[in-house]
């Protein structure tokens, strides 16, 4: 059922905002542990995610943690600025490096800054994003979506345009002999 919202997805098949249950769903239907949770704005779903990688990178653990309610601890906590303006929501750490993936908005890609990946993302229904440590795991999750996006048309759909070169046609079978 169709719920309006943010839906931040920690632990799923993808990870991320999605703007419909249905997306949403799409990630943690039949996915032990998966970690996911509905917020209002944009910006407390973000602030969840961050909460959520911060406390993975301060177990250094790749696996998620057995209790949530430390991350959603977190994650309430930092939601008190949630007032300021979104380019100071994204915690930046000094001393380590950032990259922001987008793999659904206006343009997909791998960005240094939170700012230059917010404008590909900003009002855009069902975009994908994530912060990641290193700029290698975020080509990684762009390539991810790419591939689980990328199809090859359909010849008997009316709505695809194929033109064959050699006089078949996508409607009859010829034998060649």
């Amino acid at each position: 059922m169709p719920k309006n919202g943010y839906y931040a997805v920690a632990v799923g098949r993808s990870t991320g905002i999605f703007t419909t249950w249905d997306e949403c769903n799409e990630q943690v239907k039949r996915f032990s542990g998966c970690k996911h949770k509905k917020f209002k704005t944009q910006i407390e779903a973000q602030a969840y995610l961050d909460a959520f990688t911060r406390l993975q990178l301060e177990t250094n653990t790749r696996c998620p943690p057995k209790a949530s309610a430390e991350v959603e601890e977190n994650a309430t906590s930092s939601l008190a600025l949630s007032h300021t303006k979104i380019e100071s929501r994204v915690p930046i750490d000094r001393g380590t490096e950032s990259w922001y993936a987008v793999a659904r908005g206006r343009k997909t890609g791998v960005y240094r800054t939170w700012n230059d990946a917010k404008r590909q993302v900003d009002a855009i229904p069902g975009a994908r994003f994530r912060k990641f440590a290193t700029k290698s795991e975020a080509k990684e999750f762009v390539s991810q979506h790419v591939a689980a996006e990328t199809r090859d048309p359909d010849p008997k759909d009316p709505n695809t345009l194929v033109a064959f070169c050699d006089g078949r046609s996508a409607l009859k079978t010829y034998y060649l002999i």
